[in-house]
């Protein structure tokens, strides 16, 4: 604004001495001797001219910041709408959390440069639910799974629906110990949700599996031992975390 008004400042100025020398010419240009009249008019006309054109200028001025404010309103307005379409594509549209596409790209670089471990988590019986008490229920039952993870999961750890009723944790650098310590906490959580609400009527438990890997492992290695894992749980009577048993090696 303060440029905006020192621009329309020396405009005017030049303005008024082309005015006086307008002025001048005029009065030369009609052969008009007395220097009176020349004074006269090099008075008159930058007080005739003068306002108008400061009117003009400051309006000219006053439209271009407004047309910049507008401008830097809508570029704000068009980042935030990039930004909510490219985390649209990263997140799951119900839980918020990462999608399956983006949670494997993710790992990509964690699994080759520093290794990790995973959690793997199913819903007990998802597909009774839905039959049983509807769909509201099933949704209910993957909020309070979602809602649970993104409590419990520490700092810096990847949490996804990979699936339906299938979510992931990834813990960086982490030991199948500290990934098996977590899985618990997240299975009694769970339980304990389970049995109050609108979902006691459900008694939504889950099931989970846990594997580790050193760095160079392959992200497909690590997600088949943690599934084997969770299968694990699922043949030994659901509502329970099983261990796939060491760190795979490169």
């Amino acid at each position: 604004m303060i440029a905006a008004l020192r621009k329309s400042a020396i405009e005017t100025a030049m303005a008024i001495a082309g005015s006086v020398t307008i002025a001048a010419g005029t009065v030369t240009l009609l052969d008009l001797g007395d220097l009176r009249i020349t004074v006269i008019l090099s008075v008159l006309c930058p007080l005739i001219l003068a306002p108008p054109i400061c009117f003009w200028n400051h309006r000219r001025a006053a439209k271009t910041e407004e047309l910049y404010a507008r401008l830097a309103l809508a570029n704000a307005e068009l980042t935030r709408m990039m930004r909510r379409l490219e985390d649209a594509a990263h997140r799951d549209g119900m839980t918020g959390l990462l999608n399956r596409s983006a949670f494997f790209a993710a790992l990509e670089p964690l699994c080759a440069e520093t290794g990790g471990a995973m959690v793997m988590i199913d819903a007990d019986r998802f597909k009774a639910i839905n039959d049983t008490h509807g769909h509201a229920a099933g949704d209910a039952a993957v909020m309070a799974i979602a809602h649970v993870l993104a409590a419990l999961a520490r700092e810096g750890a990847l949490t996804a629906r990979i699936g339906g009723e299938e979510f992931a944790v990834f813990l960086p650098e982490a030991g199948e110990g500290e990934a098996a310590e977590l899985a618990e906490r997240v299975r009694a959580a769970i339980a304990a949700a389970g049995r109050t609400g609108s979902l006691a009527a459900v008694g939504l438990t889950v099931s989970l599996g846990v594997a580790a890997a050193r760095a160079g492992v392959g992200v497909d290695r690590l997600y088949r031992a943690a599934d084997a894992a969770l299968y694990r749980s699922k043949q030994a009577g659901r509502d329970r975390t099983s261990r796939f048993g060491g760190d795979l090696a490169a």
